[in-house]
């Protein structure tokens, strides 16, 4: 996956430009995919049956069915069936990091980042 660059016009509080967010609008338009991953986990998890998401094939030697372990977390999958691009709503998430810093600084406040965040 490609990652997007998206630049921060910093200046005046008021001039400041916010950025876009298209790939994270789509996502989060999309909610119902929230409730079924939440779901997904759930059955995954101690407190769910323990299932395990499969794929399957059929085997060369024997010809039988056979079952693998899904190897995507369940987000990647989500994402993937929703046609949503997660590198693109990093980039943006990013970005809008950089906007509310830039928006900050404009406005005198300190900005300083904690070791481990941002």
């Amino acid at each position: 996956m490609e990652e997007e660059n998206v630049q921060v016009e910093v200046g005046e509080p008021d001039k400041l430009v916010h950025p876009p967010m298209p790939e994270t609008e789509k996502m989060l338009k999309d909610l119902g995919t929230q409730a079924v991953g939440e779901f997904l986990e759930w059955v995954g998890s101690e407190d769910g049956p323990g299932a395990v998401l499969c794929t399957t094939s059929t085997s060369p030697e024997t010809g039988e069915e056979e079952y693998q372990p899904l190897e995507m977390p369940v987000v990647q999958l989500l994402a993937r069936y929703a046609e949503i691009d997660l590198a693109k709503v990093d980039a943006e998430c990013q970005a809008q990091l950089e906007y509310l810093r830039a928006d900050a600084k404009a406005r005198g406040m300190d900005v300083s980042v904690e070791d481990g965040v941002g």
